[in-house]
């Protein structure tokens, strides 16, 4: 739970949904005035927030982020936040993921006139639960309409658990383990994940890293570079500051203020 938010609710996904979201939760950020660092996570995410005044909603579609963002909490009253399952946000959203990544959408440009309807059943909701409910049952409805091909699904998701669990990280290996072309790889990735195995697996590799950072769970720089699966320390910073734009060290100092 962030340590400053007024209050906090999570909700597991329907059985029907669970195949296509990982994460519904709501944060109400009243008196909260300093910003999130929003970590990159590789998947495609539903943002429904509300400024101070009451008056805005948006609703919008974080494409995969490579690198983290800050989120401006002061200027707002709650937000929302249903992510997607890796692999699976094409069917979803109705468009390649490759055209969402590092990019913030309006949900009503993808999705017309459905996207108007959640605005308005979203502002008829008071309550936090209630308008998770809201939210999910929208999407719930939108999988009635998704037409997916098994064996691309099947596929996409072979792959990114392979890569999640740190099975292998050239595109060669995971090729051959699938049956597939790198080539027929790369363009499954792009389309239904919305980067290049590469650089999924690379996104894996800092998220280990931030895991661990935020866990203490390591005994030095070093180790935590191997252990996350970096050539060596040099290629760990080098990895955070393009991402965060700071130094592993100075990170772990943010997360040690913030508990």
């Amino acid at each position: 739970m962030p340590p400053e938010a007024v209050a906090y609710v999570e909700v597991a996904p329907r059985p029907e949904a669970a195949a296509y979201l990982t994460e519904i939760c709501g944060v109400s950020y009243e008196g909260v005035e300093a910003p999130a660092l929003l970590l990159p996570q590789g998947t495609a995410t539903f943002v429904v927030s509300s400024s101070k005044d009451a008056r805005r909603l948006r609703i919008e579609v974080k494409g995969p982020q490579t690198r983290a963002a800050q989120m401006p909490r002061a200027r707002l009253r709650w937000a929302l936040g249903v992510r997607l399952r890796a692999g699976r946000g094409r069917e979803l959203l109705g468009v390649p993921l490759d055209e969402l990544t590092d990019r913030t959408v309006a949900v009503d440009a993808l999705w017309g006139k459905d996207g108007e309807r959640l605005g308005e059943r979203m502002m008829g909701a008071s309550r936090m639960k209630d308008r998770l409910r809201v939210l999910e049952e929208m999407l719930v409805a939108r999988l009635g309409l998704v037409r997916t091909t098994p064996s691309t699904s099947a596929l996409v998701d072979a792959a990114t658990a392979r890569l999640e669990r740190g099975a292998c990280e050239r595109v060669s290996e995971l090729a051959d383990h699938l049956g597939i072309s790198p080539r027929q790889l790369r363009r499954q990735f792009l389309d239904h994940v919305g980067m290049t195995p590469k650089a999924y697996a690379s996104l894996l590799r800092f998220r280990r890293a931030t895991d661990a950072l935020e866990a203490a769970g390591f005994s030095n720089f070093a180790d935590l570079a191997a252990r996350s699966g970096y050539y060596d320390q040099a290629h760990m910073i080098a990895d955070f500051r393009e991402r965060t734009g700071t130094t592993p060290r100075t990170f772990r100092a943010l997360v040690n203020s913030t508990e």
